[in-house]
């Protein structure tokens, strides 16, 4: 069956060029693919992330590629996403286990989180921010279980799986961005309306986004709220700035925000970025992901070191 298609995609290919037509070729030969596999008529089905139908539209795209190159024109994307080798068990392998690598970064983040406040139970702010911060690494846990399943296996639910827990995750930087950097917010109505605000926020772009889904503005609120985050935490280092007098005289797990931040600015840098993928198989989406591998390990010792000088500073005023 696949010998069939390939004389077909060959056939197309030398009618199509010869006649300087290059819009074509996939289309008429995902339109083969339907006739041959009963492949759906939609691609965000679910049957075209596999079996017959993905392979038969993995060779079509790939095709369509050749012909492109052949007339001396860019390479295109394809449903959105620039073509990539696939593998057996997922689409965009290097994206896939970058994600896969932040999960375990982001785990670590919450194992090391959970043995803050240990022995200063007494102390509110020590457990109102642990139970945000191991309420941030779970969060994230579930964020990057949907991006390893989305860049696995691209279709409509494994899609909005990614795109809206990534948004949590986000939102959720900002929520304790806040919270740790005005403490009075963390204790009675003032919390509680915070995360009110927060959630029905999330659940208003989730619900605007399921009846009409917008990449643009997800993209554009997803770095606003980042920009937000950064805003936050500035302000906070602006506030120990004027406290100890001079940049020089910041504390340690200062200087470890401030390189949090800088990696944070860079990795999303990433992501404003488009170009064809390195031998089809990196691009700036799966360079992202690698940039951010190791930025719950630079929080989590943020949140250690930032631990142990407040417990010093607590001290030294009892």
């Amino acid at each position: 069956m696949r010998a069939s298609i390939a004389l077909f995609l060959l056939y197309g290919r030398l009618v199509l060029a010869s006649r300087g037509d290059i819009s074509t070729p996939y289309q008429e030969c995902t339109s083969v693919c339907r006739r041959v596999h009963s492949c759906p008529s939609s691609f965000s089905h679910q049957r075209w992330t596999s079996g017959d139908c993905f392979w038969c539209k993995y060779d079509c795209m790939w095709n369509a590629v050749a012909v492109f190159s052949s007339q001396g024109l860019p390479i295109p994307q394809f449903h959105g996403k620039w073509p990539f080798y696939s593998t057996f068990w997922a689409q965009e392998p290097a994206s896939a286990i970058f994600s896969l690598l932040n999960l375990l970064t982001v785990n670590e983040m919450r194992r090391r989180v959970q043995r803050l406040g240990e022995g200063n139970e007494e102390r509110t702010e020590y457990s109102v921010m642990r139970r945000v911060w191991i309420g941030y690494t779970i969060v994230g846990i579930v964020t990057w279980v949907c991006s390893t399943w989305f860049h696995c296996t691209d279709h409509l639910w494994s899609e909005r799986a990614d795109y809206f827990t990534a948004f949590a995750f986000v939102l959720y930087a900002n929520y304790a961005a806040l919270l740790f950097t005005f403490p009075s917010l963390r204790r009675g109505w003032r919390s509680s309306g915070i995360s009110t605000v927060c959630l029905l926020f999330y659940l208003r772009h989730v619900s605007n986004m399921s009846s009409h889904f917008d990449y643009g503005w997800n993209m554009a609120l997803c770095i606003g709220c980042s920009v937000c985050t950064l805003l936050t935490y500035l302000v906070y280092l602006f506030r120990r700035w004027r406290r100890f007098g001079s940049l020089s005289s910041l504390r340690r797990s200062d200087r470890m925000l401030l390189l949090v931040l800088t990696w944070t600015v860079a990795a999303v840098s990433m992501e404003l970025h488009d170009f064809v993928p390195f031998f089809f198989s990196v691009d700036a989406h799966a360079l992202f992901h690698a940039a951010t591998i190791p930025l719950p390990l630079f929080t989590a010792h943020f949140l250690e070191l930032n631990h142990r000088e407040s417990g010093f500073e607590y001290a030294k005023i009892v």
